[in-house]
């Protein structure tokens, strides 16, 4: 039930045959103001505006590498936690302001041919602020009296099936295929099969997640594979699977995380 307002634009340029090159800017507006939240005695207000500016180009290298790259500042205020993180006593919440950065690249090689087989690989960083408890919320976040280096926004990105974190003090290592393996076979040649696999890591060891995590760096790791086909032009089937494998710096278990997906989508 979160009410908020969202407002900017983007602006991108053809530079000639192979780059597009784009700016944008976003603000996000907090309408929550009157929302209190009261947990054992504690009392918990929220407010937590944003703004962000962005830049970034995609395109051609050559005639077989793509790329993409797309780096944001966020700035703005909000509400610092409710209670001291060492104490756990109730405090005066604050506004304090949000100092943040993210940073995407990623390079995608096409093979040609029938099978359209392609590799790519991504980098993805985002900082994270080390006096919070939670890296997302307002209950347990940014303490009074400092900035909030916490970066939060509302775009999705790629992060894995089962693991699916936000992107906010990571950083994350992908490397992916896919092809088409029966490019000869009427009934199989829209069928493609593919892989990704993921290293995550913290940006900053000692700040959170947004999962319970101890002062280490390794996430963990995470393997995904997915299969779609185009049985007819209005018959889709998809099947994902993924499995994370936790690391070091996760609390909660080291057992597997499985995700399992299936669609089917007919369009009339």
């Amino acid at each position: 039930h979160t009410k908020r307002g969202f407002f900017g634009g983007m602006v991108s340029y053809q530079a000639g045959p192979r780059h597009r090159p784009y700016v944008y800017g976003l603000a996000q507006q907090d309408y929550n103001n009157d929302d209190v939240l009261v947990t054992g005695g504690t009392t918990t207000r929220y407010e937590y505006d944003s703004h962000y500016i962005g830049t970034g180009s995609r395109g051609n290298l050559s005639d077989h590498l793509l790329y993409g790259v797309e780096g944001v500042y966020q700035g703005g205020r909000g509400l610092s936690s409710s209670f001291d993180n060492i104490t756990l006593a109730p405090v005066t919440q604050t506004r304090e302001v949000t100092h943040a950065f993210a940073l995407d690249v990623l390079l995608e090689y096409l093979f040609g041919g029938a099978n359209r087989s392609r590799i790519n690989g991504e980098v993805l960083l985002a900082t994270g602020d080390d006096d919070r408890l939670s890296t997302t919320n307002t209950f347990g976040g940014n303490q009074t009296g400092t900035d909030d280096n916490a970066f939060n926004a509302f775009g999705l990105l790629n992060t894995g099936l089962a693991f699916n974190t936000n992107v906010s003090n990571l950083m994350m290592f992908r490397a992916g295929a896919s092809t088409y393996p029966l490019p000869n076979s009427e009934m199989f040649k829209r069928l493609q099969v593919g892989l990704d696999v993921f290293v995550f890591s913290k940006l900053d060891e000692n700040a959170p997640i947004d999962e319970v995590t101890i002062d280490d760096m390794f996430l963990g790791m995470e393997t995904d594979i997915f299969i779609t086909w185009q049985i007819t032009s209005d018959l889709f089937i998809a099947v994902r699977y993924g499995v994370f494998f936790p690391g070091d710096a996760i609390v909660a278990n080291d057992d597997p995380r499985h995700f399992f997906f299936t669609g089917l989508t007919l369009a009339f």
